[in-house]
Formats: structure tokens, sequence, C-alpha cells
């Protein structure tokens, strides 16, 4: 161990430690995370929009319940 001023300091590898470096480390820590759920959700989404788009519409000239009593109201 080293003594700086009397104190000893500790070998420590650069990178090991993020606590407290002005604020930006919290910062990442919380919007790194936070962006990849925002990601995944927007991936999602897209995919989700993708899949009904390419689904087919469904028949709009096939009879429903209220095409039936109207037919039948009109015989």
């Amino acid at each position: 161990m080293q003594s700086l001023g009397g104190a000893e300091t500790f070998p420590v590898r650069p990178g090991l430690i993020l606590a407290h470096q002005g604020g930006w480390d919290e910062v990442a820590l919380v919007v790194g995370p936070l962006a990849l759920v925002g990601l995944a959700l927007w991936l999602a989404n897209r995919r989700v929009s993708a899949q009904l788009d390419a689904e087919e519409p469904p028949d709009t000239e096939s009879d429903g319940p209220g095409d039936q009593q109207k037919d039948a109201s009109q015989q």
C-alpha cells in the first residue's frame, strides 16, 4: 500500500468504482435500464403492429346477427 499525505491508499483498477463520479454514473445506472425497457417495448409494439397489418381483414359481406334480423323482417 502507498501512503498519500499520511493516509493509506488501496490499489484500485480503473473502471472498478463507479460511485461518486459527479452524478453522471447514477444517471447512467437509471437511464440505461429504462432505455433498454423502452427499446424492448418499442420493438414489441412494432412487431405486433406488423403482425396485425399482415392478417386478413374480416369479410364484411358475411351476414352477421343483425343482418339476419333485417332479412326476416323484410320477408
